[in-house]
């Protein structure tokens, strides 16, 4: 994986390997979540706290039409994450 950049790094780390150390694929989480990462640094620089617009935008901004049948997948990603950082 890349080197995480943004203010949320720490987050998405921890989420990694709450995430793997229940058992599930590293793998299925870390592509999506260092785009996530790489966005936020870019368009949010100061960003440390996900919001639902901020969510929504990025999903937006990164659908394109061969995507489509994916963004509830990547929905899904965010929610549970989102759910899991406001437990922490």
């Amino acid at each position: 994986m890349r080197e995480l950049t943004s203010k949320l790094a720490p987050d998405i780390i921890g989420f990694l390997e709450l995430r793997e150390s229940l058992g599930y694929s590293r793998n299925s989480y870390e592509y999506q979540l260092s785009k996530i990462d790489e966005y936020a640094a870019k368009e949010f620089p100061s960003l440390d706290v996900i919001t639902e617009d901020i969510v929504l935008v990025f999903i937006a901004s990164s659908a394109t039409p061969a995507q489509n049948n994916i963004l509830g997948y990547n929905i899904q990603r965010w929610k549970l994450f989102c759910s899991i950082l406001i437990n922490f």
